[in-house]
């Protein structure tokens, strides 16, 4: 009975440090941090569109202000982006430029956002990845110089000319368009 009440308290206490850790962060960082974590685990690489693209958080989590907020409108089509077209997002100004190499399909991000998805008022920089299909439009990204899935979904919509990027929360989805017409027709 005494090993019952020590586990006990040592998960209680486990709780507790987990609590205080989480909630030093925003919430948007706490879900980009949950879904790089979903993402690289083992349970992670094997779920769907359907299971990725609805997450709401558990009453625990958002308490703590953690979990992931992700609500994607996925369609039965596995929409493509298209290659060599540039995406700016309509909030950020960030761009996105996919590329086809073979049979593989990267992505150049010129991020005008932190590291967290956040608005940035200049280039931040560069980054490249390797995009994951998920099916139904949805795909992750997979950053080989950490050899790591990064904690973000890309949605692109069917024929292609928008996409979704989401990091685990609300507060940083964007929508980025495929044309500079279409990025200049919603005010930006």
């Amino acid at each position: 009975m005494k090993n019952f009440y020590q586990l006990l308290e040592l998960i209680t206490m486990l709780l507790v440090v987990s609590t205080i850790l989480t909630a030093c962060h925003p919430s948007y960082v706490n879900a980009q941090n949950e879904l790089e974590t979903l993402l690289n685990s083992e349970e992670g690489q094997k779920m769907t569109a359907d299971q990725l693209a609805e997450m709401t958080p558990g009453f625990a989590d958002k308490l703590r202000g953690a979990g992931c907020e992700i609500h994607l409108p996925l369609t039965d089509e596995n929409a493509l982006p298209k290659t060599g077209q540039l995406y700016v997002s309509s909030s950020t100004g960030s761009s996105i430029v996919f590329h086809q190499n073979g049979s593989s399909v990267t992505v150049t991000i010129a991020l005008r956002e932190n590291h967290w998805g956040m608005p940035a008022d200049s280039l931040e920089g560069t980054a490249q990845y390797v995009v994951q299909s998920r099916g139904k439009g949805l795909y992750t990204l997979y950053n080989n110089e950490e050899a790591r899935f990064e904690g973000r979904l890309v949605y692109v919509f069917p024929g292609a000319d928008s996409i979704i990027v989401t990091r685990g929360s609300q507060e940083t989805q964007q929508t980025f368009f495929r044309t500079a017409t279409d990025y200049d027709a919603v005010g930006q």
